[in-house]
């Protein structure tokens, strides 16, 4: 009599797993974290896209009806930011963004594209690391000066501005990790 198990391939014989620390775990431990990342990114961007929508439509719907609504504008450039900045993140991990090296590359033969996509993987580094940087600290500024908006609500300035930062890093992260992810497309 077989049993369900019998069916199922023992692990063991597909081979040893890569342990902790070797390369090839490393890797995807890293990759795995991105695209976690990304996924968190796509879910914020996607909820500040809603937000914006909504926003958007009372503060229209209530100029119709002449009512005062300052709430909305706040919250429409909130969504804005980190719906930007977040989808940045996203989009980069999907490898939608379009680029200036994508067309030069095309003329060039291959080894040719290899070095431009480099240099604008590095240019692109080097750009988001001044904008995390910058995004930082005007992000601390926000914070220590307690900073609001100029509405009823006074929302946080904070809030606005940590979207720079959060984005910056998390598209960072997908710019650092893109050698890997185009060997494993290979």
């Amino acid at each position: 009599m077989s049993s369900l198990n019998e069916s199922v391939p023992d692990r063991r014989l597909a081979g040893p797993e890569p342990a902790d620390g070797t390369p090839g775990a490393q890797a995807r431990w890293w990759q795995l974290l991105v695209d976690r990342i990304a996924g968190v990114a796509g879910v914020i961007a996607g909820v500040a896209l809603i937000a914006m929508t909504v926003a958007v439509t009372y503060s229209v719907i209530a100029r119709l009806l002449n009512v005062n609504a300052t709430w909305p504008f706040p919250l429409e450039s909130f969504a804005s930011a980190w719906f930007a900045m977040a989808g940045a993140a996203y989009t980069a991990v999907k490898g939608g963004h379009v680029m200036a090296g994508i067309s030069i590359a095309r003329v060039l033969p291959q080894r040719g594209k290899g070095i431009v996509m480099e240099i604008q993987r590095v240019t692109v580094c080097a750009y988001l690391l001044l904008v995390l940087w910058t995004g930082a600290q005007a992000t601390q500024d926000a914070i220590e000066s307690h900073e609001v908006t100029n509405d009823l609500l006074q929302w946080p300035i904070w809030i606005v501005r940590l979207a720079i930062p959060v984005g910056a890093a998390a598209w960072l992260l997908v710019m650092v990790t893109l050698p890997h992810r185009r060997l494993r497309e290979v």
